[in-house]
């Protein structure tokens, strides 16, 4: 009954994804759509593995604000070089993420630049992240 319930839920959500129904809006002056925190909370909860970049600094990215599960560290000051660790695939989702929004946004428009072409703020960052209540690694 449960793996029933969660293959549901992971079935309604890859197609809110998809048909573009999580909750996003796009940034007027740069193109890069914001997720919210929730959205990308929901999106983890069905079991996905979204690529997420964590722009921080590295003492950032294991401080006592933590990270979110499951993201990986490149610092906004290495993106541009590293851009290919990114993904393979250009065209997939890529969700980046800060404290507050201002670096992911920096990083955002260099991962554009580099031909990723479904970029993805968290809005708020991991301050949102910590507010919304959602788990954290440290």
């Amino acid at each position: 009954m449960l793996t029933q319930i969660l293959i549901g839920l992971a079935v309604v959500a890859a197609g809110m994804y998809l048909t573009g129904r999580m909750k996003m809006r796009r940034l007027s002056q740069s193109g890069v759509a914001m997720a919210e925190a929730q959205a990308l909370h929901d999106l983890l909860v069905t079991g996905a593995k979204p690529v997420m970049i964590d722009v921080r600094e590295p003492a950032e990215f294991t401080s006592a604000l933590g990270h979110i599960k499951g993201a990986r560290n490149i610092p906004l000051g290495a993106i541009a070089r590293r851009a290919a660790e990114v993904s393979t695939a250009k065209d997939q989702p890529v969700y980046v993420i800060c404290r507050s929004g201002q670096r992911a946004t920096a990083a955002a428009g260099q991962l554009s630049q580099a031909g990723y072409t479904k970029v993805l703020i968290l809005n708020g960052g991991m301050l949102a992240w910590q507010r919304a209540g959602y788990a954290m690694d440290h």
